[in-house]
């Protein structure tokens, strides 16, 4: 199994949602939102002098299911070129409960 954490700006919280559920994750992950944080384009605190905030999705996945969602989100990264979005995967997890 498979990890998947998405890291983006808000502003494309609605297209990841849609890009999940076309792949069928309608159900299958965990959204944290606000998230703030700092990275090299700045801070995303949701204040006055830092407005911008971020959203984390949390995915668990079968292996086979990844490729197909690392495409999609490509595209998306590359639709919205001036918002931020990361992903980042953690191979062969196992389920203890």
């Amino acid at each position: 199994m498979i990890e998947m954490n998405i890291i983006a700006n808000q502003s494309i919280e609605e297209d990841i949602i849609e890009v999940l559920e076309a792949r069928g994750f309608r159900d299958n992950f965990s959204l944290f939102s606000p998230l703030f944080g700092r990275g090299r384009h700045g801070r995303r605190e949701a204040s006055a002098i830092w407005p911008e905030k971020n959203v984390m999705f949390y995915i668990v996945m079968e292996d086979d299911q990844i490729d197909v969602l690392v495409a999609d989100l490509k595209m998306l990264k590359e639709k919205f070129e001036q918002e931020g979005i990361r992903c980042y995967v953690k191979r062969d997890i196992s389920r203890l409960l």
